[in-house]
């Protein structure tokens, strides 16, 4: 039997150990953290069927201080058990003066398990967690299985949690998560955007266990400190989610994001370079921002929560096409929790790409932008 696993991983501000023992997609493990503490992780696939066994894959952890990591990979093959197109998995999250967040993003187009039985065009999975020190809250906004269909049968786009589907000789999930914490200095949530179980019918032990689109984000808050011993004085935004053109013209008329990005290269603040990542579903535009620098601040008209735009350099691929150097400008806005229905994001790519003329949010649907400092 053949497996094909190809994988390409970005991490940036990893000069802190990983504290984190969290193998998501394997199982929901508990979080242990220390005051200030940020947990994020995403993994495309894992899949446990007979004989055969994937570790998850990609995968990325979040380094309890803080940062962001990414990782993708084109396909995952194996035959009669499960294939995929491009899978992404992103993770970020800070603390600042006042505040804690975490992000964890995991989409993988063109999914077909057990032969093709279960199969779906697009999996997204995200993880919001936010605290202030008074209040912690985590939630699931946006997850969802894109043109589900079961044993021959059309489900459409399922969202919702924990929404079970039978499926002969066992059960299907969708936005299966576990949440945890205390809804004021802590908050967990771990989700798997879709599960499929199978049982022997005689002795009812798992046969075939596949977990597609994992993602998992944490916070834990007590007396802030400073992320990274910066002055205080330094301005960062971070951000994961989805913006959704309405009416849609296709069931993948979305786009998929994550990023984190500080005020730097001034007199009194000299933060880590950003990064940021982007993919609109509908038109097959990604694209990877290798830095992104926060310009200048602005008051949202609408909400009279904090905008930021945010510059930088990167490269853009269409319809999986040879990568291209560009740079653009995104617009990030930070209105309070929880972020869906409120915070906002934009981007426009010199190339010619502008997420307005897409139709494209501004307003998240789900996931969440957090202003630190």
């Amino acid at each position: 039997m053949r497996t094909e696993i190809r994988l390409k991983r970005t991490v940036l501000w990893l000069s802190w150990p990983l504290t984190l023992g969290l193998l998501l997609g394997v199982g929901v493990k508990a979080f242990t953290a220390t005051p200030d503490g940020v947990r994020g992780a995403a993994s495309g696939a894992t899949v446990e069927s007979g004989k055969t066994k994937v570790a998850p894959a990609p995968q990325v952890v979040l380094p309890g201080a803080g940062g962001a990591v990414f990782s993708e990979a084109p396909t995952i093959n194996i035959p009669d058990v499960v294939s995929t197109g491009a899978l992404s998995a992103i993770s970020n999250g800070a603390f600042g003066a006042t505040d804690t967040s975490a992000q964890s993003l995991a989409t993988i187009e063109n999914v077909s398990l057990l032969g093709g039985r279960v199969r779906a065009d697009l999996i997204v999975a995200i993880a919001s967690s936010a605290g202030d020190g008074a209040t912690a809250a985590s939630d699931s906004a946006g997850s969802e299985v894109v043109n589900l269909v079961v044993d021959g049968v059309p489900k459409g786009n399922v969202s919702g949690t924990n929404v079970g589907i039978p499926i002969a000789g066992g059960t299907v999930i969708v936005n299966e998560q576990t949440l945890g914490g205390d809804g004021s200095s802590r908050s967990d949530i771990a989700v798997n955007a879709l599960r499929v179980i199978l049982r022997d019918p005689w002795t009812w032990t798992v046969t075939n266990d596949f977990k597609v689109g994992s993602a998992a984000s944490g916070v834990t808050t007590g007396a802030f400190m400073p992320a990274w011993g910066v002055p205080e004085t330094c301005v960062f935004y971070t951000g994961g989610g989805r913006i959704d053109r309405d009416p849609p013209q296709s069931n993948q008329d979305f786009a998929t994001f994550g990023f984190n990005a500080t005020m730097r290269n001034t007199t009194d603040c000299q933060g880590p370079a950003g990064q940021l990542e982007y993919v609109d579903h509908f038109r097959g535009f990604k694209f990877h921002g290798t830095s992104a620098d926060i310009v200048s601040e602005f008051d949202d008209p609408d909400f009279g929560g904090k905008c930021a735009q945010i510059n930088g350099e990167g490269r853009y691929s269409l319809d999986n096409g040879p990568w291209t150097n560009s740079s653009y400008q995104a617009v990030v806005c930070d209105n309070g929790e929880p972020g869906v229905g409120r915070d906002k994001f934009m981007i426009e790519v010199a190339v010619g790409y502008n997420s307005l003329s897409e139709g494209k949010g501004p307003i998240l649907r789900g996931g969440n932008i957090q202003r630190h400092g």
